[in-house]
């Protein structure tokens, strides 16, 4: 058994209110099981907005040098102010700290490229835990990433509990979408993936009507309903007798976005495009149909669409209980510990023998 270790945990949250809830809640677990022994949290965005990028950086420096944490774990740097001597200076502030970056956000190498902070923590700290394979996996790569592994996005119960599937009664809508559609040019996409999203929502909205809605920027169908709340998400989709999804990157391997785990934890079947890797990923989930192109997506709707209303419960049931088994938060980020501390001594032995 490995003896307990200090964390620092950075969380991408701007506002005051907690939002990263799922690794807060995992490593609290980890506190009270003891593997944890003591654990210091500091929001850098908020910290930002609070003391300016020059002092958030100050703070961050000083509680690193003061705690002196076995694992430093920073969750997607985003637009905040980090070069490359900052990264040098945490480093420098505790040489046995084992530093780890969570990306959580998709990149490639035109569309949404890496922003400049993403690229100094990729190439100098420890462990890198992403999203997505592939095309990123050789993006990380080629900036200088030294360990790569591949973190499912997930979500936590308490926001999006377990609750029993609906019973067999109307619901207002047949199917439903949720995402964005981002284009700042007229006619031109801005991520990849984009414009079939579009077409799958406009080809659902011509085959079923009213019977289906879509929540989110940039839709200008019948059938959009503007942007949903976060924590909306899970309740929407109940209203619904199958969701559909269709994510950006399909290049990327490996990849969805949190709203595959939060649909299937809904209790509904889901329809989703695909990426290499589901079938190792997602293959044992009763009630998921994965297509290729847009034309299957819809076959695959209208197929759900046909069952009987109680094999949909059926389907819905084992979607929630696969979801809660394999990408409820606690699960994903107990696991992304373990690794951590699979990497640790070694990590110690190298900055005492320098």
């Amino acid at each position: 058994m490995h003896r307990p270790v200090k964390l620092l945990y950075l969380p991408n949250e701007s506002g005051p209110e907690p939002s990263q809830v799922g690794p807060r809640n995992t490593f609290q677990v980890l506190v009270a099981s003891g593997s944890i022994c003591e654990l210091r949290v500091i929001s850098f965005l908020h910290e930002a907005n609070r003391l300016g990028a020059t002092g958030a950086r100050r703070a961050i420096l000083a509680e690193t040098h003061a705690f002196m944490p076995d694992i430093l774990f920073w969750q997607h740097v985003g637009g905040f102010q980090a070069d490359a001597e900052f990264v040098r200076s945490l480093k420098r502030a505790s040489r046995k700290t084992l530093f780890v970056y969570h990306e959580g956000d998709a990149y490639g190498r035109v569309h949404k490229r890496y922003p400049p902070a993403t690229r100094n923590f990729i190439s100098s700290f420890d462990l890198i835990f992403q999203v997505a394979l592939g095309s990123m996996q050789r993006l990380s790569e080629a900036v200088g990433a030294k360990r790569i592994y591949w973190i499912p996005h997930s979500f936590d119960a308490d926001r999006f509990p377990r609750l029993p599937v609906a019973a067999a009664n109307a619901r207002q809508h047949e199917a439903i979408m949720i995402g964005d559609v981002v284009r700042r040019i007229p006619g031109i996409w801005e991520l990849p993936g984009s414009g079939d999203r579009y077409r799958l929502a406009a080809r659902l909205w011509k085959l079923l009507g009213d019977k289906f809605a879509v929540y989110g920027h940039g839709w200008n169908l019948p059938a959009s309903k503007g942007p949903l709340p976060y924590e909306q998400q899970h309740h929407a989709i109940r209203d619904a007798w199958v969701s559909v999804g269709w994510d950006h990157f399909p290049a990327h391997s490996y990849y969805f976005s949190c709203r595959l785990p939060i649909a299937l934890a809904a209790g509904v079947p889901h329809v989703s495009s695909f990426h290499q890797g589901y079938e190792n990923v997602l293959r044992d989930c009763p009630g998921l149909i994965l297509a290729k192109t847009v034309q299957e997506a819809v076959d695959g709707t209208l197929y759900l669409l046909s069952l009987d209303r109680h094999r949909l419960l059926e389907l819905g049931t084992a979607c929630r209980d696969f979801a809660f088994s394999n990408f409820e938060a606690t699960k994903v980020y107990t696991t992304v510990f373990n690794k951590c501390l699979e990497h640790l001594d070694e990590k110690i032995v190298r900055a005492g023998s320098c």
